[in-house]
């Protein structure tokens, strides 16, 4: 790991270390070091740009669905969040959110934003809807953020809903 543009760091040499780590030498040279560490981690963080505070790590979309396991009718909250995005990021701006229940029905909703204006808009990153299963078996649910017909991130989740248990009183 070099330095950063700009900064230049002392080369140790191996008898400058030696030199550091004798126990007459420590005191003297300790501070230096620690404030070569000192500008290095500033300027580190302050080198970083905005979009590589996502940590060099790829955009993704996450899902949780609550609860996985369910008795009929089960109301389910789908929360998809959105990750690694900086919140000035305009390919993430206002898009469109798909809702795949598994269950042969669908969700869409799409904000009405005006244009996206650099320092100003900012990119939501949670996104929740709800859904009612009135039969039981297993369910993939799936999240999908479009811009017009093209899929930025999509994400999914499987359920299950078994026969709710409480199926009314017994005749008498």
């Amino acid at each position: 790991m070099g330095a950063p543009a700009g900064v230049s760091l002392p080369r140790l040499t191996r008898a400058r270390r030696a030199r550091y780590h004798s126990s007459a030498m420590k005191g003297r040279n300790r501070p230096r070091i620690v404030t070569w560490l000192a500008v290095l981690a500033a300027t580190s963080c302050l080198a970083a740009p905005a979009a590589a505070q996502g940590r060099g790590r790829k955009p993704s979309l996450s899902l949780r669905v609550t609860p996985a396991v369910a008795f009929t009718p089960a109301r389910v909250t789908a929360t998809a969040e959105l990750r690694n995005v900086a919140q000035d990021d305009e390919s993430f701006f206002c898009p469109s959110v798909e809702w795949e229940w598994g269950d042969g029905t669908q969700s869409e909703e799409s904000s009405d934003c005006g244009p996206f204006e650099a320092g100003v808009s900012q990119v939501r990153t949670r996104y929740t809807k709800q859904n009612t299963y009135h039969t039981p078996g297993a369910y993939r649910v799936t999240v999908r953020l479009k811009r017009g017909k093209t899929v930025l991130l999509a994400a999914s989740m499987s359920i299950t809903v078994r026969e709710g248990a409480f199926q009314g009183l017994p005749d008498e």
